[in-house]
C-alpha cells in the first residue's frame, strides 16, 4: 500500500502534477488541522493556546472519524474494495484504506469523459467487478451513466463528495460531516 504525500495524477498527454485531493483522507486531514494550527499561532502568537486547544478537540472528533474508516473499510473483503469514480480524486483514500480505484478520468479537464476513458474504465470494471459506481457530486452524470450502460454495474443512489463540502444545511455541510457522509456511502455502496 502506498501511503506517500504527496500523491501525482497524470493527464492524458502524460504531464505529472499533484494531486489536490489529500484532505478527502481522514489521516491527511489531521496533518493539514496541524499545519494550520501551526501557523496561526506563528502568525498569532498571543492566541496560541486558544488554537490549540480547539486544535485538540477538533483532532479528538477527526481521530474517531478516522477510526470508523479504519474499521469500517476494513471489514470488507479485499475482493469487494473496488472503488470507481469520475475522477482520481480519491487517491489518498484509497491508498490508505487498500481500496482498488478506477476512474473514468484523472484530472478535470475539458476532455472528460473521452471515448478512450470510458473504453480504459469499461475494461478495468470487467476485471475487478465493481459493486457499484460513485458519482462525485460536482461532475456531470453522463460520462458515468455511460460507463454503467456499458458494463451492466449501477450508481450508487447518492453522490460522493471530492471537492467540496456539501450546502449549508445539507448533510455534508462541514468537513466533520463529509467524512463521516462519505464513509456511509462507501460502506454501502461497496458491498456486494
Amino acid at each position: 500500500m502506498r501511503r506517500g504525500f504527496p500523491k501525482y495524477i497524470k493527464d492524458e498527454d502524460g504531464n505529472k502534477e499533484v494531486n489536490p485531493h489529500a484532505f478527502i483522507d481522514p489521516n491527511v486531514g489531521e496533518k493539514m488541522i496541524k499545519n494550520i494550527t501551526r501557523s496561526l499561532s506563528e502568525r498569532n502568537p498571543k492566541h496560541k493556546s486558544y488554537y490549540e486547544a480547539n486544535e485538540k478537540e477538533y483532532l479528538k472528533k477527526l481521530n474517531n472519524i478516522e477510526d470508523n474508516y479504519k474499521q469500517q473499510l476494513g471489514s470488507i473483503p479485499k475482493e469487494d474494495r473496488v472503488f470507481v469514480a469520475s475522477e482520481q480524486a480519491f487517491q489518498y483514500l484509497t491508498d490508505r484504506y487498500d481500496l482498488k480505484e478506477g476512474y473514468i478520468w484523472p484530472i478535470d479537464t475539458d476532455e472528460n469523459g473521452t471515448p478512450n476513458q470510458i473504453k480504459d474504465l469499461t475494461k478495468f470494471i470487467k476485471s475487478n467487478k465493481p459493486a457499484t459506481l460513485f458519482v462525485e457530486s460536482n461532475v456531470d452524470t453522463r460520462p458515468m451513466k455511460t460507463v454503467s450502460n456499458e458494463t451492466g454495474v449501477p450508481i450508487y443512489k447518492k453522490p460522493i463528495y471530492s471537492d467540496e463540502i456539501g450546502k449549508k444545511g445539507e448533510q455534508a455541510d462541514t468537513y466533520l460531516k463529509y467524512l463521516e457522509y462519505n464513509l456511509d456511502v462507501l460502506k454501502d455502496g461497496l458491498k456486494k
